[in-house]
């Protein structure tokens, strides 16, 4: 469960960085700060993504483990849960959807970069 804690904390910081973002646009145009707002969003996102490696990296090794020790048991519920689960249709990694999140706050975050810098150089109202 704490994973999934994580990611609401992390989904949250997003987020208010947005509305943060946002809210400064509206407040002024020229600003500085409406560059280090997306900056520190996509550092959140980056630290995000590291995150859910390391929870897959540490997934792994347990199932390696697990897959080990089953080797030497009569039964290995674990190494055949995938074969009905692939059969029915191909399974979607969980840490493969759970990348889509940051990785649309990254690219979020590039396009408020980008529009800063256009507004600066007056290319856009």
């Amino acid at each position: 469960m704490k994973l999934y804690s994580t990611h609401r904390y992390l989904l949250t910081v997003n987020a208010v960085l947005a509305a943060l973002y946002g809210l400064q646009q509206w407040q002024s145009a020229g600003d500085y700060w409406a560059l280090f707002i997306p900056v520190a969003g996509t550092a959140v996102a980056v630290l995000w993504l590291r995150i859910i490696a390391s929870h897959c990296n540490l997934n792994a090794t347990k199932f390696d483990i697990i897959h080990k020790m089953e080797s030497r048991l009569p039964a290995a519920p674990f190494r055949h849960e995938w074969d009905p689960a692939n059969q029915k249709k191909p399974y979607i990694e969980v840490t493969k959807i759970e990348r889509a999140i940051p990785w649309m706050f990254i690219t979020m975050h590039a396009a408020f970069v980008l529009v800063s810098l256009l507004r600066w150089t007056d290319t856009i109202s």
